[in-house]
């Protein structure tokens, strides 16, 4: 919605007698947009002129949730000030945010994970994450979500903390989610960007299996899918048997 780009359009809309809470086909409303667009005086003009602060989109994300998928800090706090959203959906917004952070500032990742657990303990005593239960899986190394801050804070491997951030992403999401999905396609682009090309294809099968099982065959992000790991395949046997790398992938 390109409204939301201006605070001013937005208010002369308003003004007009457009109505905040009109939804997209998708479910995503102007609060969603703005949320998305880190649009904060926006946001806050949404927000006092009735915007839904508790609305599902389509693909079950509230504005709290899709402003901690993109990093808005400043809506986040925000949000979190003018409404008590349960506790679940402040955890998993600390949690979101996290995962954002995570490859350009581990210390607030950190943080903000650690934020999360200690408000999860403070309400119900206990470090337990709510919601799904991820199963362990040979993709994310059999890793399991840390549910102690002592645990946390001894994560030194950037592959251990990255690992932390798809088990979030499952967990909140769901591990056939579209925003899962999309996520350990890109940690796997990533790992590919720095030569870890056995991890970059593992996590790039394991996005286009939970893909395939979703959508159709022919579906154009399944189809990107299956072209993008044929692809990388193709490469990286190509140089094996050209004796232009020592590590030989397993696929």
């Amino acid at each position: 919605m390109a409204a939301v780009a201006s605070t001013e359009l937005c208010a002369y809309l308003i003004s007009k007698g457009a109505s905040v809470n009109t939804s997209s086909l998708d479910g995503y409303m102007a609060l969603h947009y703005a949320a998305h667009s880190h649009k904060l005086e926006t946001v806050k003009l949404l927000c006092r002129n009735g915007g839904s602060m508790t609305a599902k989109t389509n693909y079950e994300e509230t504005p709290l949730k899709i402003a901690a998928l993109r990093g808005s800090s400043l809506v986040i706090e925000y949000f979190l000030d003018t409404y008590e959203f349960p506790l679940e959906e402040k955890c998993d917004a600390f949690d979101l945010l996290g995962c954002f952070l995570v490859d350009d500032d581990v210390t607030r990742c950190v943080l903000m994970w650690e934020t999360s657990l200690k408000l999860r303990y403070e309400v119900t005593q206990t470090m337990t994450n709510v919601g799904r239960k991820v199963t362990p899986v040979s993709y994310f190394q059999y890793a399991v979500e840390i549910t102690s801050v002592e645990s946390l804070r001894e994560l030194i491997e950037p592959n251990d903390l990255y690992m932390q951030a798809l088990l979030k992403y499952s967990r909140i999401y769901g591990e056939s989610h579209p925003v899962t999905i999309r996520n350990i396609f890109n940690r796997g682009a990533l790992y590919g960007d720095n030569s870890c090309y056995q991890r970059c294809v593992e996590l790039w099968k394991y996005a286009y299996t939970l893909r395939f099982k979703q959508d159709d065959p022919l579906n154009g992000d399944t189809t990107k899918s299956a072209i993008s790991l044929v692809n990388i395949i193709c490469k990286l046997e190509t140089q094996w048997i050209n004796k232009k790398t020592k590590e030989q992938v397993i696929y």
